[in-house]
């Protein structure tokens, strides 16, 4: 399994309707995608001058092949020509664990730490997965091997009080497309 993200950070006055609008009339064109587990339509907003208006959507890919059919797509090609080519982060997956009610997730955090300086991957790997999931709906941990960092995307049904404990991003969902069936 993969998973990957690109995100486009819009300017401060960007009327984030016109995101939401996309994500409510597109969404579901991704549902049932070939090899894709789920696409989770991500966006934050600027408020109080506070963080910024993003809309970064995150895969969890099945292969390879579903993601390279999802680039070479012309609904990846639109996305393109409407926000410019995004620079995209991809992580292998050492687990992806999705709980009971996970279609229902309402907000994505994400947690990318620098990986430690223990040369045995297995240890950073252990010690990643052995971080507790603290009621989240789903938890997908990976690693960039290019820049060894880890990856921590977690699904929670409300909005969790994380950010103030660590550095991670915390997103709306706008839409969740998955395999249905």
């Amino acid at each position: 399994m993969i998973a990957m993200q690109y995100g486009f950070t819009l300017p401060a006055d960007y009327d984030m309707t016109i995101i939401e609008r996309r994500i409510a009339e597109r969404g579901h064109l991704l549902d049932n995608f070939p090899s894709l587990r789920f696409k989770a339509y991500l966006y934050s907003r600027r408020q109080g001058g506070q963080g910024e208006n993003r809309y970064a959507p995150f895969y969890l890919w099945d292969d390879p092949a579903g993601m390279d059919r999802f680039l070479s797509s012309e609904g990846f090609a639109d996305l393109c020509r409407a926000f410019g080519r995004p620079s995209i982060e991809i992580w292998p997956l050492w687990q992806a664990e999705l709980y009971e009610g996970w279609r229902d997730a309402r907000y994505l955090s994400i947690a990318i730490t620098p990986l430690g300086r223990d040369p045995s991957l297995a240890e950073q790997r252990k010690q990643q997965l052995t971080q507790a999931n603290g009621g989240a709906l789903g938890v997908v941990h990976g690693y960039d091997p290019g820049q060894w960092r880890a990856l921590r995307a977690s699904l929670w049904a409300t909005q969790p009080d994380i950010i103030t404990k660590d550095s991670s991003q915390l997103y709306k969902v706008g839409y969740l497309a998955t395999q249905h069936g």
